[in-house]
């Protein structure tokens, strides 16, 4: 947040250094820094709304450098603060002063309560509320019916219930954006003598109040008292946009962070297509500019004009949860001051440049997701390619002297047997699991190059799956900080378990970072003939599979369609966890989209819907759930079911990523990318079993299939992912392992490795095409990958070429095939496909066991 136009406008970098100071003087925080930005200001309640009123004041000052003069403000909550620092009511010290008293009188809160929104007239929500007025109180009215209420949780929960009998639509929000709730009002008491010494003073432009019902302010009314009375009650911001609206305001601009107030404005008929958002929190520089470019376009501006040529920044910022914000109304559309205007030819030329859709940016584009045929061209499920067995021969010159075997199943004892009729061998008679400090003291004891071979054992060990997937790392850990290992050999023999499929993932991810030769086997076989084979020669496919004497690498092949794809029924409920994230919030639109009327969100953190969903809140319900604890989800679930919803669908898409390299994962950052992701999801699949659901949608990552360098944790958690979709006895759960997102929670090292690997980033419109086509594949774990060969050396560039078919050479559906598909008519199935190309690549399925062949395929 700020980083970016910082970066740009040295005047929104000055005003960002005199805010913080000011803040500091009034004493409060340092809420920005150059160096770390507002990232470590976000954090605690009594540095929030100090960032959010230094960040506005410094949004303000851009804008008045560019030229845009308001006629009137008018804040909402904390935003009334800055918004009369605008105005001139208040000076910046004195602003500095109230909004810092205000953070610490909020974070002496001791529980912030719980909030709802209710969709009804304000008097019909002081009905609801008066039996219960000294536990729940009206906290804002946004308009004609938008209330929020707030207050002691299970009274809101109460009111909630009570209004959805009455048939108004009413759902749980994020208590901690309204930090002019009920509860922060015990502290006012001292709020005003705290903000002695005040000197209020006549505004320059009116400032609509919205402590007191859209009176406009003229004169020094702004004192302490006053905002003891914005601190506790409540926010009539509806009837300042009324009052606003009479006296002949037709633009507004929201000076905030996010477009947190764009919807609620637009709700009021003289603003529905005059509302004009400065700033879009995830690309804060780029929106600027396209923001001033679309008030210009549309006859609001004269012109406008940036104090300096901006230049490439970084743009990732941090988002501040509280929705806090002001409004800057425009009476005439041409207020921009002549000084500080462009020549008038730049002004269209830099509307028409910022107002085009940008090819690398996040924006729900239908026309794209319609592009049907693109979509089911880049799924792919895993098979099996028969390769040539292995000469049972050494090697000429072997990488190694010696072996050692790890493990104290009769698996492990017959691949000693075999590999010590052809090298000196050893064994450890441990479970990998717990054998990491024998082994490394083994190799140390016997420095001499070593082929290591750990075969883990069928039976499932008890507890947790990240109890095995903890000792397996200590033990691959221990390994890839060894000299002596020349070669290394991962056996696993149960393809249903998880622990095994994280397992695949750790190594999948090793193979990427280390040196070491290192082979993946899948064997189910008694014979461990072929095993030794393989064991004692490092060269060729890096992940195979040994069954009936069979010898086979892993690659992928397109999915197949089937003929009458699932459906999304309008009378259904669906259940989408984690639908306020990026791909939550995709998945939760798709479905929207498609016909669902009635969405539930579960998340563990309420907060406003994303913009990807504005104007949609009438078919979603935000609901306060910790995925991860069962008993949570389950009381989610039930009260989903008593309200008298049929759950028909789920998307799980709920968790976290965090990038590391190998050596660095820890057992807790397993545990914590675990239980958010196959923890939740095992939780979600159990506890929907008794409803009739069509399906589960899993939200995994291409990580867990392919593995990734400084991805090892993540990839084993999504391996984990769609090994409990595979093992499903139905067909009603699928995962989808996504490639990496344009605004998904990637590094720019993460994004610049896959781009130049040959993967192209998902952006809102692919993704969308992606789950259209998605419930038309049985294949229970499906592959989403949009790749296209590059010049990349990179071993995961050349993991890629090895396993995934390229684009252009991927089948299409026959022509003349025009099934309709989930979420799509039939005539929106679109064939943008490239010509057919099935010279080099065949595949051959086998229904039995996923086989495949590849002809004039490289190996």
């Amino acid at each position: 947040m700020g980083r970016a136009l910082a970066a740009r406008y040295p005047v929104f970098a000055r005003a960002l250094d005199a805010g913080a100071e000011a803040v500091v003087r009034a004493g409060g925080r340092r809420v920005w820094t150059p160096r770390h930005g507002f990232a470590k200001s976000l954090a605690t309640a009594d540095s929030v709304q100090p960032a959010l009123y230094v960040y506005q004041l410094a949004l303000a000052e851009l804008v008045r450098e560019w030229g845009i003069r308001a006629d009137a403000v008018l804040g909402h909550g904390a935003g009334e603060i800055a918004a009369a620092v605008v105005s001139g009511a208040l000076t910046p010290a004195d602003g500095a002063r109230v909004v810092t008293t205000r953070g610490h009188t909020l974070a002496r809160r001791a529980d912030p309560g719980a909030a709802a929104v209710v969709q009804a007239a304000a008097e019909e929500v002081r009905r609801l509320v008066e039996p219960m007025r000294s536990a729940v109180s009206i906290a804002t009215v946004d308009g004609p019916r938008s209330v929020v209420v707030t207050g002691v949780p299970r009274y809101v929960e109460t009111l909630v219930r009570r209004a959805r009998r009455r048939g108004l639509p009413a759902r749980l929000s994020a208590v901690d954006s309204l930090t002019h709730t009920r509860a922060g009002r015990d502290g006012v008491s001292e709020f005003a003598s705290q903000l002695e010494g005040m000197a209020p003073r006549a505004p320059r432009v009116p400032v609509y109040s919205t402590v007191r019902r859209g009176r406009v302010i003229t004169t020094a009314d702004l004192t302490a008292d006053y905002w003891a009375e914005n601190a506790s009650g409540a926010v009539e911001f509806a009837s300042a946009l009324d009052a606003a609206a009479a006296h002949g305001m037709s633009t507004v601009v929201e000076i905030a962070p996010d477009p947190t107030l764009a919807s609620i404005v637009r709700d009021n008929p003289a603003f529905t297509d005059s509302t004009y958002p400065l700033v879009v929190g995830d690309n804060e520089a780029e929106s600027f500019l396209e923001a001033v470019a679309r008030l210009y376009a549309c006859g609001r501006l004269a012109a406008a004009a940036p104090d300096h040529d901006p230049g490439d920044a970084d743009t990732r910022t941090e988002k501040p949860s509280p929705a806090t914000g002001y409004e800057w109304l425009l009476a005439n559309p041409r207020t921009a001051a002549p000084e500080h205007a462009v020549d008038s030819s730049d002004a269209p030329r830099v509307a028409a440049e910022l107002t085009g859709a940008l090819p690398e940016t996040a924006v729900y584009d239908p026309t794209v997701a319609t592009a049907t045929e693109w979509a089911a061209s880049i799924l792919t499920e895993e098979c099996w390619v028969p390769v040539d067995r292995p000469d049972r021969a050494l090697p000429a010159d072997p990488p190694f002297y010696q072996g050692l075997v790890v493990g104290e199943s009769a698996a492990a004892a017959g691949l000693e047997a075999h590999l010590s009729r052809r090298i000196p061998a050893l064994r450890i008679t441990r479970e990998p699991v717990d054998a990491g400090p024998i082994v490394a003291s083994m190799l140390a004891d016997h420095a001499v190059p070593t082929a290591v071979a750990l075969v883990w054992a069928t039976p499932e060990l008890p507890g947790p799956v990240t109890t095995g997937v903890a000792g397996a790392l200590d033990v691959l850990q221990r390994l890839q900080g060894s000299a002596a290992v020349a070669t290394l050999t991962v056996v696993l023999t149960d393809r249903a378990s998880l622990t095994q499929h994280a397992i695949a993932g750790l190594v999948r991810s090793l193979q990427l970072e280390s040196p070491v030769p290192t082979r993946l086997i899948w064997t189910s076989d008694d014979d461990p003939a072929q095993v030794a084979d393989l064991v004692l020669e490092p060269a060729g496919p890096q992940e195979v599979r040994v069954f009936e004497h069979t010898v086979s690498a892993r690659r992928f092949r397109t999915a197949p369609r089937v003929p009458e794809p699932i459906g999304v029924r309008p009378e259904g409920t669906y259940v989408v966890t984690g639908g306020l994230g990026t791909l939550g919030s995709v998945a939760a639109r798709w479905l929207l989209d498609a016909g669902a009327r009635d969405l539930v969100v579960l998340t563990r953190t309420p907060r406003p819907l994303p913009q990807l969903l504005d104007g949609l809140d009438d078919r979603i319900v935000v609901v306060r759930c910790d995925v991860t604890d069962r008993a949570d989800l389950a009381n989610a679930l039930f009260d989903i079911r008593a309200c008298g919803s049929t759950i028909r669908g789920a998307v799980h898409a709920a968790g976290v990523r965090r990038d590391a390299e190998f050596a660095t994962v820890t057992p807790g950052l397993l545990a914590e990318l675990f239980e958010p992701r196959a923890g939740a999801a095992r939780h979600l699949i159990d506890l929907t079993a008794a409803d009739p659901i069509d399906f589960v949608l899993l939200s995994s990552s291409a990580t867990g299939a392919l593995g990734a360098p400084g991805q090892a944790a993540d990839a084993a958690a999504h391996a984990a992912l769609d090994a409990l979709a595979r093992n499903r006895v139905d067909d009603r759960v699928r995962s989808i392992g996504w490639g990496h997102w344009i605004s998904g929670p990637v590094t720019p090292t993460t994004d610049a490795r896959w781009r130049r690997a040959g993967v192209t980033p998902f952006d809102v419109a692919r993704g969308t095409a992606v789950l259209s086509v998605a419930l038309a594949h049985r294949t229970p774990a499906l592959l989403a990958v949009d790749y296209t060969p590059t010049g990349d050396t990179s071993p995961m560039a050349a993991r890629l070429r090895n396993t995934i078919p390229p684009h252009s050479t991927r089948p299409r559906r026959a022509a003349g095939d025009s099934t309709a598909l989930p979420g799509r008519p039939a005539a929106a199935a679109l064939s943008t496909a490239p010509a057919e190309d099935l010279r080099t690549t065949r595949h051959r399925d086998s229904p039995r066991d996923g086989r495949c062949s590849v002809r004039g395929a490289a190996e």
